[in-house]
């Protein structure tokens, strides 16, 4: 699939305005050991930066372990302890993380994010937590009440992401798994 895509990417990116392209590539989940989709998109993430250093572009890259919201049958204690070791493994692959983000660095921002959103009317709450009205009775959540205060949905915490990686860059590129 990335292989029809490369020239696309290439025109892409040579039509646009960006001075600076963030490059995301081999997204972990915590509880995830490095594997061949990780393997991949390691590769694909370096063929990125390659490219976008070759158009004369500056480049960064970061790698994202998705740490927050824990997959419902594992323990705490099956996840990542020591992501350098995940990062050692990418970086064989040739795409180098300039930076590691962890998903669970955004929950306290994320609350005041939807504290201000909601007095301004964007988000609603009901008895269950916080969401967004999408028109009729659609609706995405945005944290769910828990008895300690709100637990916050990955569309949330993955956009305040998508925030602070715009305020970085020009361009985002993010590099996920097929599955």
């Amino acid at each position: 699939m990335w292989l029809n895509m490369k020239e696309q990417f290439i025109e892409i990116i040579s039509r646009t305005q960006a001075r600076h392209v963030l490059v995301e590539a081999a997204h972990v989940y915590g509880y995830e050991s490095f594997g061949p989709e990780h393997f991949h998109g390691a590769q694909i993430g370096a063929e990125v930066l390659q490219m976008t250093a070759d158009l004369g572009l500056s480049c960064s890259s970061i790698l994202f372990v998705d740490d927050y919201n824990r997959h419902k049958s594992l323990t705490p204690e099956a996840y990542i302890n020591n992501p350098d070791v995940f990062k050692a493994a990418i970086t064989e692959q040739g795409f180098v993380p300039d930076a590691l983000v962890f998903e669970k660095a955004f929950a306290a921002e994320a609350e005041v994010w939807a504290i201000q959103l909601t007095s301004a009317g964007l988000f609603k709450t009901n008895k269950k937590g916080i969401f967004l009205p999408l028109g009729g009775d659609g609706l995405l959540w945005i944290a769910k009440k828990e008895s300690s205060g709100y637990h916050f949905t990955c569309e949330a915490l993955d956009a305040l992401c998508y925030l602070h990686k715009a305020k970085q860059a020009d361009l985002l590129v993010t590099v996920l798994p097929s599955s």
